[in-house]
């Protein structure tokens, strides 16, 4: 039986990217530090991957029990327990330019690639890669959509065309939230200030590829 008088501490299992970072900031050695800011970015990686996989998971195992218009409800039950309350939020104080300013971080702490443009009329979020949906897509792990031939694709995509899927068929069921929390429960909430646009990308599968917020809700834009 091992006890604790027995067992041997693993600290270096212990230690993180950022800790190591400070320590060499502490001695001086600059490169050392600069090393460790990859690591950072990589010990965030494999729990936001793996937190993904498994509402695509979820979602897909909701479809096959309870039919597919349920992974909408399910969706629609997140977004007004968990996002409607961040919406509002920001509705109430800050306006759509904090909610912009959020939504970057938003989109950074995913490790998205993208870009933001303003004009007089909204912010841009283009995206060039989505490290969550797109990241499944390209893996393989989607069904119907393409992506890498090793993948399982086990991960649900809709049957056919719904409003709650942009209208478009084999739409995977982990995007079904860009849909749901970014243009049609906002607009029933009555702040529409966000919309999301999908598209072929380089690697030929439909992906995100705009957020977009306005500074004027869409019915003051109407």
């Amino acid at each position: 039986m091992v006890t604790r008088s027995t067992a041997v501490r693993r600290s270096e299992l212990e230690s993180t990217s950022a800790a190591r970072a400070r320590e060499a900031l502490d001695r001086g050695d600059l490169e050392a530090a600069r090393a460790e800011i990859d690591g950072i970015l990589a010990e965030e990686k494999p729990i936001h991957d793996l937190y993904g996989d498994m509402c695509a998971s979820f979602l897909s195992f909701i479809a096959s029990k309870l039919g597919e218009e349920a992974v909408d409800e399910a969706w629609r039950y997140v977004a007004d327990d968990v996002w409607k309350p961040v919406l509002m939020q920001f509705k109430d104080s800050g306006g759509p330019e904090a909610m912009a300013h959020a939504f970057a971080v938003f989109l950074i702490s995913h490790r998205y690639d993208f870009s933001v443009l303003e004009d007089d009329e909204k912010w841009t979020f283009e995206v060039g890669y989505c490290t969550s949906g797109e990241r499944m897509v390209v893996e393989g792990k989607v069904a119907h959509n393409g992506g890498h031939a090793a993948g399982h694709h086990h991960f649900g995509s809709t049957s056919r065309a719904y409003p709650w899927s942009l209208e478009k068929e084999h739409f995977p069921y982990y995007d079904v939230h860009s849909a749901l929390w970014f243009k049609l429960p906002p607009e029933e909430w009555g702040w529409g200030v966000m919309d999301v646009e999908y598209d072929h990308k380089s690697h030929g599968e439909v992906a995100v590829t705009k957020y977009l917020i306005y500074k004027q809700p869409r019915s003051a834009r109407a």
